[in-house]
């Protein structure tokens, strides 16, 4: 099978969709590609967390749509697929986020600062110059941290100190995440819980946020039973 690389990360590369995929999740558009985990119960851990981050701020967040380890299983939507093996190739769907298409090349060219330990646009192509631009805007200064903490009331915070994984929303002019930094599941279910009125997303978000946890659980006892020696955090 041959896909379009789209973007090449650090943990991972993400690729375009081809028409075996779109087959299987017409909805996707794009194809996050992962094997080096030994937590069989990561990437739907992952799926979990980014639904419910677009559930409750979905201008801010991209729209995932399924998850598996197991290409003869389709799950779609909000359901996680798994095979007997752990060692298989996980694969993560999602639609491709309404920001610049210059931005997954920016992302993919940056590379670690040996003096910060950070990582950085340094790349000197037209591509990577230009967006550094769009990058420098009033709005990337404040606002990722202003979400941040917005968001931290729920119990999660997006990426908001690396550039490579947020971008402007044309659709709405504000920041799009790709990725979440910090993901609190306790306190996620807590504050979901404690809504008076919830609306419907909102008690989406929490069907979802349980069955995350109960993820995180199977892990545990993987790795009491002696299945699996790694927990994977983030």
């Amino acid at each position: 099978m041959s896909r379009e690389k789209y973007s090449n990360g650090f943990n991972s590369a993400v690729y375009k969709v081809d028409h075996v995929d779109k087959k299987r999740f017409p909805n996707a558009d794009l194809i996050r590609i992962d094997n080096s985990s030994k937590d069989r119960h990561w990437f739907g851990r992952l799926y979990y967390r980014h639904k419910i981050a677009h559930l409750l701020y979905p201008d801010n967040f991209i729209n995932v749509v399924a998850v598996t380890v197991d290409s003869f299983k389709i799950d779609s939507f909000e359901e996680v697929s798994y095979s007997g093996s752990f060692n298989k190739e996980v694969e993560l769907f999602s639609k491709v986020a309404p920001v610049s298409p210059d931005h997954a090349i920016y992302s993919s060219h940056m590379r670690i600062n040996p003096d910060t330990r950070n990582k950085e646009s340094m790349c000197e192509c037209s591509i990577c110059l230009a967006h550094r631009e769009v990058h420098s805007q009033d709005i990337f200064m404040q606002r990722p941290r202003e979400l941040a903490i917005k968001m931290r009331k729920a119990g999660f915070i997006p990426a908001w100190d690396d550039e490579s994984d947020f971008c402007l929303n044309q659709n709405t002019n504000d920041l799009l995440f790709f990725e979440l930094g910090n993901y609190h599941e306790n306190e996620v279910v807590e504050h979901l819980s404690s809504l008076a009125i919830p609306k419907e997303n909102e008690r989406r978000a929490l069907v979802l946020a349980l069955r995350h946890n109960e993820l995180v659980k199977q892990s545990r006892d993987d790795i009491r039973s002696g299945v699996s020696q790694e927990m994977r955090l983030n």
